[in-house]
């Protein structure tokens, strides 16, 4: 759950105009959570880094 919502303010952070928060905390959220977490939730953590 934690690497969802860090997830989600990244993607906030990005649209807000911010990017190098942005993929610090999708970088963070993925590797915190990457043996624990849902392939889903670790692919949109990708997407969000991957997009900003």
């Amino acid at each position: 759950m934690g690497c969802h919502v860090l997830t989600s303010m990244a993607l906030r952070a990005s649209l807000r105009g911010c990017p190098d928060e942005a993929v610090d905390m999708a970088q963070g959220a993925y590797d915190r959570a990457r043996h624990q977490a849902a392939p889903r939730v670790l692919a949109f953590a990708r997407l969000i880094e991957a997009h900003t």
